[in-house]
């Protein structure tokens, strides 16, 4: 089918969205049907020649052309659907008849006289919704006007002999037929096995895999003048290339109940396991900036827990509450407030919140007899805010980061192409407070930098700033901060020393204004605090023999309780955002076998708290280790890591197993890709299920070699993203595998 696409009743400005409407109407209900379609533009369908009753052009050929609501139309288009109509093709009108062209216009009776010729009435006539108008050729062509796009589908199956049909009366499938040379080729795709189906295509029939290459004849149920019946050979998630050539096709006889036994081996315990990385970032398609080289294993977050004296106290003696989820470079920079009603007395309240030298969270402040407590409010000076970096537009991120570190409210997200995100309000209420300390090496005048959502109060050294003025004299040390937001938005609100300097320019890519910018004073939520440190747990992935942590204080490390001699390291040039960052080296002597936890603890320096005090993802360097089949989904240490994975295991084969006549091996489920090899030899590659790979012949009787080669999906490199575009995350070798043999 030709579906002429509705540009000219948009150009025209004549009922367009009405034709575009109709045309996706037909296209949605043609598709799940098996009717086999292309939009076509009208300068190719002017192109187009009749032959044999169809409109060829480009290699492909048309049996019905579609006219989907065309108020107006090109003159070249109602010229060759004539042309075709009185050769012997089939035209449909759906909707509503052309009123006008780009030749004069409307009232053009010239035009109309080849649309009654065709449809035998037209756009000025009263018509029946009900009624089918139809028209025919001296050469047997057709033309039919109907009203609903639904009765598209219904049309064209009553006046063509359909390629194919499902004789089960199940919804037709993924499908397409092509002829090449004097060849019909069927790609059916979505039916289970044993589903008896009719093509419109006779002769010798194979069935071609499309992953080797390899050719295997196909039995027929039957073969009638028309065409031939097949029962499908393969399970419902398997592509099926069903290919008819010149020849006599051999008939399938009647099914016999088989006596042969079936004996099935589980592959059992733990599995060689290697990391094959292919996200090559030489380019920066993987991470910003780019790096010659591959990404591994990287940890983004991680599970922390404060330590709340300087005493020592053994990490493995905190208790699971204990530790929350943070993520790498994100920390605590002010204290939180809020949401607050609406009604409430910001005055009398500030006059309190302004002489605040400190904040103690445990200490709740009382609002008309209700609790409020402060809690920690988080940014990275590089990503911004947390989940919310970019404000994705249609296609993800595009190289740029927002500079806002402020947001309230509650993120909206209509639909996941929407330019940006709006906040709602919370339903507690739009007040909010934010407190802090600005750090200033000496004294000096400062200046405000204020965009976005601006605070309704600001308070410097307990202080109000007059609204409009972005300068600010800070005094050597600690600047106790207050701001108060009246509603909810995001913004931008930064202290820099000033005069600031005017020729620094941000070179970091995919990061915030204020990264590295020497100019920027930091915050510190905790101004006066002594020593202090933070434990951090993650999970090491297999095969672990080193170990990079960025992070300004040298960190104390545990690997499977060990503890470990951490040292200045370096890693590719590029691999981290600034090389001036501390980047520490832990070495294992030998290869961590399994999955094994890592403890940090890190001296949590002014203003680089939780998160921030570890401002690069952990990487791990790896070897060979040991896995069980499972989703690696719900393996901490590799959730996160897209490319090539090894699975490896030797199993010892009877005789009687190595001589049956038909060994499969099946792979359970498997995400997203698999290649087997046995005994060094190259057996086959698959990209869906049934994950299954015939072994007959290939087994030796003793000891076999199985390796299993997976690739997984980028669902899981940007699980490390703020992107909306993730989809599913399953990976590796799930399983369960097993061997079943046939005797």
């Amino acid at each position: 089918m030709a579906l002429v696409y509705p540009v000219a009743p948009v150009e025209a400005n004549l009922r367009g969205e009405e034709s575009t409407e109709t045309a996706f109407t037909i296209a949605k209900d043609l598709y799940p049907s098996g009717i086999d379609f292309d939009f076509m533009d009208f300068e190719s369908l002017n192109r187009c020649q009749v032959i044999n009753k169809e409109l060829n052009v480009s290699g492909e050929k048309y049996k019905v052309l579609i006219l989907p609501s065309m108020s107006a139309v090109r003159y070249s288009t109602i010229e060759k659907a004539l042309e075709f109509f009185r050769q012997g093709g089939i035209v449909l009108a759906v909707g509503a008849l052309p009123e006008a062209s780009d030749r004069i216009g409307g009232n053009d009776d010239q035009l109309q006289a080849m649309i009654r010729e065709i449809f035998g009435t037209t756009f000025s006539e009263k018509h029946d919704t009900t009624v089918v108008y139809s028209q025919r050729s001296e050469s047997g062509g057709t033309g039919v006007f109907v009203s609903n796009p639904l009765e598209a589908k219904k049309i064209i199956s009553n006046l063509i002999q359909p390629d194919f049909k499902v004789l089960s009366g199940e919804p037709v499938p993924g499908l397409q037929h092509r002829k090449i040379g004097n060849r019909d080729l069927y790609f059916v795709y979505g039916l289970p096995k044993g589903t008896a189906c009719f093509f419109r295509a006779k002769g010798k029939t194979e069935l071609w895999n499309p992953w080797d290459g390899s050719i295997k004849p196909l039995k027929v149920k039957s073969v009638s003048e028309l065409g031939t019946t097949i029962v499908l050979p393969l399970e419902k998630s398997e592509p099926q290339l069903i290919v008819f050539s010149p020849g006599k096709p051999e008939i399938e006889p009647q099914a016999s109940v088989s006596s042969e036994k079936l004996s099935t081996l589980t592959i059992e315990g733990n599995w060689e396991f290697e990391l094959k990385p292919t996200l090559d970032n030489r380019f920066g398609d993987f991470y910003l900036p780019a790096f010659d080289g591959k990404l591994g294993v990287e940890v983004w977050k991680m599970k922390f827990a404060e330590e709340k004296s300087v005493e020592k106290i053994q990490n493995q003696k905190l208790e699971e509450t204990q530790w929350t989820e943070v993520t790498v470079s994100y920390g605590p920079q002010f204290w939180k407030l809020g949401p607050l009603p609406n009604t409430l007395d910001t005055a009398s309240l500030e006059a309190k919140l302004s002489a605040l030298k400190q904040i103690n969270p445990e200490e709740p402040v009382v609002i008309d007899g209700k609790k409020y407590y402060w809690k920690p409010y988080e940014f990275s000076w590089r990503w911004g805010l947390k989940d919310d970096a970019g404000h994705q537009g249609y296609h993800g991120l595009k190289g740029f980061i927002n500079d806002e570190n402020i947001s309230f409210g509650i993120i909206d997200r209509p639909w996941a192409g929407s330019p940006i995100y709006p906040l709602k309000p919370e339903p507690e209420g739009t007040i909010y407070y934010l407190w802090s300390a600005v750090s200033s090496p000496l004294a000096m005048q400062a200046k405000i930098i204020q965009s976005g959502l601006v605070p309704q109060g600001l308070y410097v050294n307990h202080k109000l700033i007059e609204k409009g003025k972005y300068l600010v004299e800070l005094k050597k040390g600690y600047n106790p901060v207050l701001l108060r937001y009246d509603n909810v938005g995001r913004g931008v609100l930064v202290f820099l020393s000033h005069p600031a300097e005017a020729t620094w320019k941000q070179t970091v890519p995919l990061a915030t204004n204020w990264y590295l910018n020497p100019a920027v004073l930091s915050y510190n939520f905790r101004p006066g605090v002594k020593t202090q440190f933070g434990w951090y747990r993650f999970m090491a992935p297999p095969g672990t023999f080193a170990i990079y942590i960025t992070s300004k204080a040298k960190p104390e490390v545990w690997v499977a309780d060990k503890k470990y001699l951490s040292v200045p390291g370096k890693l590719e040039a590029g691999r981290i955002a600034d090389a001036s960052l501390k980047t520490w080296k832990v070495e294992l002597p030998e290869n961590v076998q399994e999955s094994a936890p890592v403890v940090l603890k890190i001296e949590q320096l002014p203003g680089f708290y939780v998160g921030a005090a570890v401002p690069e993802p952990v990487i791990f360097s790896c070897g060979q280790g040991v896995i069980q089949p499972g989703d690696l989904k719900e393996n901490e240490a590799l959730e996160t890591y897209s490319g090539g994975m090894w699975y490896r295991k030797s199993i010892a084969i009877t005789a009687e197993q190595a001589k049956a006549r038909q060994i499969l091996l099946d792979l359970g489920k498997v995400v997203a890709s698999a290649e087997v090899f046995i005994n060094g030899k190259p057996i086959g590659a698959k990209v869906s299920p049934p994950w299954t790979f015939d072994l007959s012949g290939k087994l030796k009787k003793g000891e076999n070699r199985i390796e299993i080669l997976v690739y997984n999906t980028l669902g899981n490199h940007y699980l490390n993203t703020p992107s909306q575009y993730i989809g599913k995350t399953n990976s590796g070798l799930i399983g369960p595998v097993r061997l079943s043999f046939k005797r």
